[in-house]
């Protein structure tokens, strides 16, 4: 029986499975730790208790008790609990360090390294770590610093506990789990009600209670309408002091509460009422300076209880409005002119809103004004048409494409003779559907209606895009010219600025990449100067897109970096486009799985926004990013994707298309596909660049196809300019020749050897190093010949493309057995298997010396002495127990290496000392039976000895060997063979 501190919680009666949370946390097992913080009520304890009862692997479970704040209570619990998880587990460095009187912290340090040879990974989980203090909190930072891989802490708590988990989570050591994670889902929400025929609306009830799980439940059990998480928060309220129960509703106009501000408004909160609120247990979120935010079921309780009072609601919120006016914050006055009941006041401030947040693109704020209620609570149709408009633009602007479209063509439907600015907002939207043609169509239809000299230039910006759009060049220049003139002689420096970014399109298309990057910096500095962020994405991209094809990739990738959070925060139509660039500028680097998850965020953007110009270019880029990734399969769904809307995307489209498809084929081996996509990419000729690329994948084709000619090769200079880092590296390995081997350098560090021909051996510096596990052996030499790999390419190799937990799981047991066992020799004083950048790896410090590739170097280096002290060690096939794939392709490879070197040393050895050849010509029929050039070489060296009897009957066994293997017979009888001095 376990002990109550030891003891798993049982499930509760009503207890909802968190299925997503439980894979949360059964995958994430890379991370020492996993902490989950949250205020009371948020299920922590109840999702630990349940991966716990789910877990695959060994749990010791932990309830923490006050005694456990002091370190020495701590550390006995925790070992108790680990010898009841892993009963075998040999606490012996941890008996030493308490008998030996060793500090707290080496204490944790020892019980940590017991763990080093445990036979499994084991979850340890701690509940309730509010009890710990510092000290203890310190003891447990210096275990977990200790904690070997593949073991892993599990904690919960309502505050963060005194173990650095910020640091530990910056670090990539730690996860959190927070309010927001551990809130039911609106689809949890639905669950759970369902599960206890709850009939409420699950939507609703989430959106209330933002997903607490302790609300959800008490309203599933039954108890409304006569208990309602408000009357937990009402139990706490009655708890205040009367004078600050009385004032609090007021408290409801503080978007931030503080002594200050409510004194500032003329509140009639009395003095120390924070103080008091904060006593009983009222949940707010610190900001810090002693300002607290109320959650939102605070703000709805007394919000509630204030507008049930308008005597005393209207003076508050209008004071709280000429406030929040006075200080800049027109939404918040919008609001409360409107909870004040002054609709005058509402509607004059909500069309001087709209005008101020259109003009700075701000499309979210024009949404937040009009959306549900422009005009003192009406909803758009009672809005003005102006006011309709802007929120149509707004709408399609912010992600609600169909919408906004619906409404723009409906005041369109309305009147003969639309106003240029709707006339505008329809060219947008032809512009966001890549419909260059109709956009430009809208634009001439408004600069013909007589618009004002604000509408005048942004038509002619909106003409301008669709002129570049359609291939006339330097007429959209000329046009986006004329805007900017215009622009700045009426001193609207947010149309200058937009301005500017169409001009910079243009020269950037004519090739003029300096006023390109003057005209980009220019628009952004306007929008600087008028701190319009929103504005500014669409410059922060095209510069980034710049910098990208001039290799300043840095520069480029903090730009996006930046600017993407804005856009989400803005809800930007340019997120998708900023999502892509990124994507870009990651593949440049390499980043093969960051690339393509940009891409995949740039494609979700085109749903949302109705992008239907992006899509075509997107999918191939996908495509090839997940070929680069090794995802072949990944790459051919995203080209059936990019096929069905080729339609949409024109020439180079196309031509990306079909490049990829390329690249696919050439993965695939099928070279007469991969030569014809190419010719297509050739044909269309959509740019310079896809021109150049096509050309150098085509000597790749010619160099698999064996007919790449030297003289081939004098184009890869003019071909490779201003290609990404992936084509150079093909560049290189096909413009590479072979090099003479330089002479091996002195080793700096200890010899790891490792004999893979035969039984396998390791040693370092001469001292035998036994493998605990096989799967530890064969990991070795596959980093060893492989070097530095991700564990999902170790996975993969190791267990043949398995991708179960379980392999997953033992291949940690492997890895951390393998480094404890290469840290046992003396000259071992670093790690010798780190993990850093995502890779396993040997140590750096190792002089490498693995059999099979010092019998390579020496085959390539020529000299017969060094190739026979390279063959002399293998004493059989290369990995004889190992069954995977990799080996067995590595076990052919290795064994035409030895016939190879037999031959060579045979060959060597009979003008010098023929008997010596005589065993590695032996030797080399058993490496291939069929080896001619083994049994005639056999049988020569036996002619030149005197021993034609010996050398007659190998002969006849050749001859048998190609009768039973090939039906065949030699092309000489043995006379004629000695005759022929063959």
């Amino acid at each position: 029986m376990f002990a109550p501190q030891h003891a798993i919680p049982r499930p509760l009666k009503h207890e909802l499975p968190r299925a997503g949370l439980l894979a949360h946390l059964h995958a994430e097992t890379d991370v020492a730790l996993l902490a989950l913080v949250a205020p009371s009520g948020y299920g922590k304890t109840t999702l630990l208790a349940q991966h716990a009862r789910r877990a695959a692997r060994p749990l010791a479970w932990l309830t923490l008790r006050e005694a456990d704040a002091e370190p020495l209570a701590l550390g006995e619990a925790l070992a108790a609990a680990l010898q009841q998880a892993l009963p075998g587990l040999a606490l012996a460095h941890w008996t030493q360090a308490r008998t030996q009187g060793a500090s707290p912290e080496g204490a944790a340090r020892a019980l940590a390294h017991d763990l080093a040879g445990a036979s499994a990974n084991v979850d340890v989980v701690l509940d309730g770590a509010d009890v710990l203090g510092a000290d203890s909190g310190q003891w447990l930072d210096a275990w977990l610093d200790a904690l070997p891989e593949g073991h892993r802490l599990l904690l919960s708590a309502r505050a963060e506990p005194p173990l650095g988990l910020a640091r530990r989570a910056a670090q990539g050591q730690a996860q959190l789990l927070g309010a927001a994670e551990l809130a039911f889902s609106p689809n949890e929400t639905r669950a759970y009600l369902s599960a206890r025929g709850h009939p409420e609306p699950a939507a609703e009830l989430h959106a209330r209670l933002e997903g607490w799980p302790v609300g959800v439940a008490l309203v599933a059990s039954g108890a409304a309408p006569h208990l309602t998480p408000a009357d937990l928060l009402r139990d706490v309220l009655r708890t205040l002091p009367p004078t600050v129960r009385a004032a609090l509703p007021e408290a409801a106009v503080l978007p931030v509460w503080s002594e200050g501000a409510a004194q500032a408004l003329g509140l009639a909160l009395p003095p120390g009422w924070l103080r008091e609120v904060r006593r009983v247990g009222v949940p707010l979120t610190p900001l810090g300076a002693g300002s607290w935010r109320p959650l939102a079921l605070v703000q709805a309780a007394l919000d509630a209880e204030l507008a049930a009072q308008p005597e005393r609601a209207q003076p508050v919120h209008a004071r709280a409005a000429q406030d929040a006016q006075a200080s800049g914050d027109g939404l918040r006055a919008l609001r409360h002119w409107r909870a004040a009941g002054n609709h005058a006041q509402a509607a004059r401030l909500a069309e001087e809103l709209v005008a101020v947040y259109e003009a700075r693109w701000e499309f979210r704020l024009v949404r937040e004004v009009l959306d549900g209620g422009p005009a003192g609570g009406g909803g758009p149709a009672e809005a003005s048409r102006t006011l309709r408009r802007a929120l149509g633009q707004a709408l399609f602007e912010t992600g609600e494409a169909a919408r906004g479209e619906a409404l723009l063509r409906a005041l369109y439907a309305e009147h003969d003779t639309p106003e240029p600015a709707l006339l505008f907002s329809l060219g947008v939207l032809a512009a966001r559907a890549g419909q260059p043609g109709q956009q430009l169509a809208w634009a001439e239809a408004g600069l013909r209606a007589g618009p004002s000299e604000y509408d005048h230039t942004r038509l002619l910006r909106l003409k301008a895009s669709a002129q570049l759009a359609l291939g006339q060049l330097q007429a959209g220049l000329d046009t986006a010219l004329e805007a900017t003139r215009r622009a700045e002689q009426g001193r609207a420096l947010g149309e200058l600025g937009a301005a500017l970014t169409v001009a910079q399109a243009a020269y950037r298309y004519l090739g003029q990449p300096v006023a390109c990057e003057h005209a980009l910096r220019r628009a952004l500095d306007v929008y600087a100067a008028l701190d319009m962020p929103g504005r500014s994405l669409v410059l922060h991209n095209d510069l980034a897109d710049l910098l990208r094809t001039q290799g300043r990739l840095g520069e480029a990738l903090g730009l996006l970096r930046a600017a993407l959070p804005v856009a989400a925060r803005e809800r930007s139509v340019m997120a998708a486009f900023l999502h892509e660039t990124l994507g870009e500028v990651l593949f440049e680097q390499g980043d093969w799985a960051g690339s393509a998850a940009q891409v995949q965020a740039a494609l979700e953007g085109c749903a949302a926004f109705g992008l239907g110009a992006l899509p075509p270019r997107l999918w191939p880029k996908l495509a090839e990013v997940r070929l680069r990734a090794g995802d072949p399969g990944g790459a051919a769904e995203a080209l059936a994707w990019g096929e069905l809307c080729l339609g949409a995307g024109g020439p180079e489209a196309e031509s990306a298309w079909a490049q990829s498809a390329a690249l696919l084929a050439l993965e695939e081996g099928d070279l007469p596909r991969a030569e014809a996509q190419l010719a297509r990419v050739l044909a269309l000729a959509a740019s310079d660049e896809a021109v150049r690329r096509a050309g150098l994948y085509g000597l790749a084709v010619r160099q698999r196809q064996g007919t790449l000619l030297p003289g081939d090769l004098h184009t890869l200079p003019a071909l490779l300019r201003g290609l990404p880092g992936v084509d150079a590296a093909l560049g290189a390995e096909l413009a590479q020749q072979p090099a003479t081997p330089l002479p091996a350098a002195a080793p700096a560090g200890p010899i790891l050897s490792v004999r893979t021909c035969g039984a396998l051996a390791v040693s370092v510096d001469g001292e035998a190093v036994p493998m605990p596990l096989s799967k530890s052996g064969e990991l070795l030499v596959y980093l060893a010949l492989h070097g530095p790999s991700t564990r999902d390419q170790l996975v993969d190799a190791l267990w043949d493309g398995s991708a179960e937990r379980r392999h997953v799981e033992y291949f940690k047991v492997a890895a951390r057995q393998l480094r404890a066992a290469l840290s046992r020799p003396a000259g071992v004083t670093f790690n010798p298997l780190p993990f850093e950048g995502g890779r396993y790896g040997l140590a750096p410090e190792f002089a490498l010396a693995v059999d099979v590739s010092t019998l390579r170097r020496a085959l390539d280096g020529g000299d017969p002495e060094a190739l026979q002290a390279a063959f002399a060690p293998l004493q059989g096939p290369f990995l004889p127990e190992v069954d995977t794939e990799w080996a067995e392709l590595r076990r052919a490879e290795y064994s035409g290496d030895a016939l190879t070197a037999a031959l060579t040393l045979g060959e060597w050895l009979r003008a010098r000392e023929p008997r010596a050849a005589l065993p590695l010509y032996r030797q080399a029929t058993v490496l291939d039976p069929l080896a001619t050039a083994a049994w005639q070489g056999l049988a020569r060296t036996l002619l030149g000895l005197g021993e034609r009897t010996a050398a007659q009957q190998t002969y006849a066994q050749y001859c048998r060997t190609l009768a039973q293997e090939l039906a065949a017979e030699p092309e000489l009888p043995f006379d004629a063979f000695v005759q022929a001095g063959v």
